[in-house]
């Protein structure tokens, strides 16, 4: 079965292929999971030259389905791309004019194309676009001169059912402990 790891490592592929095999005219500088502080992650580890960049996250699933062996749910990846201009918040969102300084709307409409309706070889259903909306900028992506978006795909996730011996754990109905304690006093 596939992972959520191998979902999330899949997409950064994907992306990262697209970028070296000359299809977008720039390559993404920066391809990661997602980090958990993303505004300390900027400051310490993210420099200048490392735009445009994304990240991945997992974002959960909902309502897995029941069918036998296993159990299907839908599944939500988010992708998060940046780009850094110093010229002015438009160039930030439109580019500079030239393919290897892309803006914002195109990184979004790149991964867009590059991700919907593809499986990445993995055991999932195809990758479905969701919603797009804009990040709020925060004192450090202001400062740093970022335009991020976030990106909402979903997938169809098959999730295995824990079997033991051929059969199912069953309902859980007795418990048995043995304690070794000293005596108390």
């Amino acid at each position: 079965m596939t992972g959520i790891a191998e979902i999330e490592n899949g997409i950064l592929a994907r992306l990262k292929a697209a970028g070296e095999a000359g299809v977008l005219g720039y390559k993404f500088r920066a391809l990661e999971s997602y980090p958990a502080d993303f505004d300390q992650y900027l400051k310490e580890k993210i420099k200048g030259d490392a735009f445009p960049a994304a990240w991945v996250v997992f974002g959960g699933w909902r309502g897995p389905v029941d069918q036998g062996s296993t159990l299907q749910a839908d599944a939500a990846f988010g992708v998060v791309v940046a780009a850094k201009n110093v010229r002015n918040e438009t160039a930030q969102r439109h580019g500079a004019g030239r393919p290897a300084e892309p803006g914002s709307y195109q990184l979004m409409m790149d991964v867009a194309r590059l991700i919907h309706g593809h499986d990445l070889g993995l055991d999932i259903g195809r990758l479905r676009l969701g919603a797009c909306q804009s990040i709020r900028p925060t004192a450090t992506i202001l400062e740093q001169k970022l335009s991020l978006y976030a990106l909402q795909f979903a997938t169809a996730l098959p999730i295995e059912v824990a079997s033991f011996g051929g059969s199912g754990i069953g309902d859980f109905s007795a418990f048995h402990a043995y304690w070794d304690l000293p005596p108390l006093g």
